[in-house]
């Protein structure tokens, strides 16, 4: 049998390879690709400019929905301290530590699993199929709009500080429904090609197979 080596099999990989990638030690790589999401976090609209962002004119979609998922991270933590605390000045303080405390820590740490999760599935695995991006750009467009709602309920009779939550909830749901529509864009567009490191991983998992069996065959023929 003839040594199969780690770049022929790299051109052998087609594109359909790809849920093989996501599975593989999906769970570690996914944890390690948190240091890599906070770099986009600290700094925001590092790619691409909030003017291309807001009118959609973007010509690389992953780093439009990388900067939308940071974008509706920040916007959640502030609406939600900034509308929590409103609310609880509306309560006279009886509720301060669940609405300001564990609701606005709850929806911050939502929204990131939501952008991080996101990002990863789409932009860093390059899992750019239309079940993922349309299903993902429908779970974002649902996201912002219950936000939305949930504030919009609140509302009662003479609570100024709850209309003013309402808007500030409008800010997120607007931030939240932009990603899903960039998710949306994404499945009309031409999928991208595996990543290089995707595609080494790919190529010496392959290899390494192709050398296991021909070495087990080569001890099977000498016995």
């Amino acid at each position: 049998h003839e040594r199969t080596s780690t770049a022929s099999v790299a051109k052998c990989v087609p594109a359909a390879a790809m849920p093989s990638v996501f599975e593989f030690k999906t769970s570690v790589e996914y944890v390690q690709s948190n240091k890599e999401y906070l770099g986009y976090l600290v700094r925001p609209l590092n790619q691409v400019p909030l003017q291309q962002l807001l009118g959609c004119s973007s010509k690389d979609m992953s780093a439009s929905f990388t900067e939308w998922s940071v974008l509706q991270v920040w916007v959640s933590a502030v609406t939600c301290v900034i509308g929590q605390a409103l609310l609880a000045f509306s309560d006279g303080f009886v509720d301060f530590v669940d609405n300001f405390v564990l609701i606005s820590l709850g929806y911050t740490a939502a929204s990131y699993i939501v952008g991080h999760m996101g990002w990863f599935a789409v932009v860093k695995m390059n899992f750019q199929v239309p079940p993922i991006t349309f299903l993902w750009g429908l779970l974002c467009i649902c996201i912002g709009c219950g936000r939305l709602l949930n504030a919009i309920w609140l509302v009662g009779p003479g609570c100024k500080n709850c209309l003013i939550n309402v808007v500030l909830q409008s800010l997120y749901s607007m931030m939240v429904m932009y990603m899903g529509m960039t998710s949306l864009f994404l499945r009309r567009s031409p999928r991208s090609p595996i990543s290089p490191s995707s595609r080494r991983n790919l190529a010496t998992s392959f290899a390494d197979e192709a050398e296991a069996e021909a070495a087990a065959e080569a001890a099977a023929a000498a016995a």
